[in-house]
């Protein structure tokens, strides 16, 4: 998003910054996990420094998909608990849903403690914004990039349906946990969201996994709404 376009939300005289957190300054982004998570002390300067009005967080989001494209053994599914009618791949072996769940809790661990720890720098209002829902079969296929490299593989590429119910996992511990932590969540727009369940053809980016840069200034867009709503700005 480019500065004009935030300052229709913010105003002229606000300055806006985005900071990548994979930056080498920024590497670890938790100096502890005990015995409350902590973050690097470069992003706590930072924080320090900037004395941020709102703090939007764009944390992990692509664990799902390394953990669920690629059925290299045998095929596994599982039934959504929220939405059960949910197609289930033939052949595959059933799990139960708890176990999914906490196979992704797992992966998604340093995410999740980073918004503790962020929570716990700074007062400021604060958002996470939803991953985009994983891209088509079809788009990984004609992408297979550094995720599906051996050509081999490509024959295990995960059906859409267990890949968009892993996303509805993922999300779905975000969303705990943000509440938890006192940050807001931001959803997905539905209209983001193909008759599939998978990222709609517009949103989608170069690669097997990544979305554009329309979903990302979608997105910004719907943070700013929500939290301007929330902090009456």
């Amino acid at each position: 998003m480019r500065h004009s376009e935030a300052a229709n939300y913010f105003g002229d005289t606000q300055s806006y910054a985005f900071n990548y957190l994979y930056a080498p300054e920024f590497s670890p982004n938790l100096s502890s996990v005990t015995p409350s998570p902590t973050l690097n002390p470069a992003i706590m300067n930072m924080l320090e420094r900037r004395d941020p009005h709102w703090i939007i967080l764009s944390l992990g989001g692509n664990e799902h998909n390394v953990l669920s494209i690629l059925q290299l053994y045998e095929k596994f599914d599982f039934i959504l608990g929220e939405e059960p009618d949910l197609p289930l791949a033939p052949g595959a072996e059933i799990y139960p849903e708890a176990m999914a769940r906490e196979t992704l809790r797992d992966w998604m661990d340093e995410a999740l403690n980073l918004f503790l720890a962020f929570r716990a720098a700074s007062q400021a209002p604060m958002a996470q914004v939803s991953p985009p829902p994983p891209l088509p079969k079809a788009h990984v296929l004609a992408n297979p990039r550094e995720l599906v490299p051996n050509p081999l593989y490509r024959k295990k590429i995960s059906p859409d349906s267990l890949r968009h119910k892993m996303w509805r996992i993922a999300c779905g511990l975000y969303r705990e946990t943000c509440r938890k932590a006192g940050i807001l969540f931001i959803e997905t727009p539905k209209d983001i969201i193909d008759e599939n369940g998978m990222l709609a053809g517009r949103y989608w980016g170069a690669d097997a996994t990544h979305a554009n840069d329309a979903f990302g200034r979608r997105m910004m867009e719907e943070a700013f709404q929500f939290l301007s709503g929330a902090t009456g700005d």
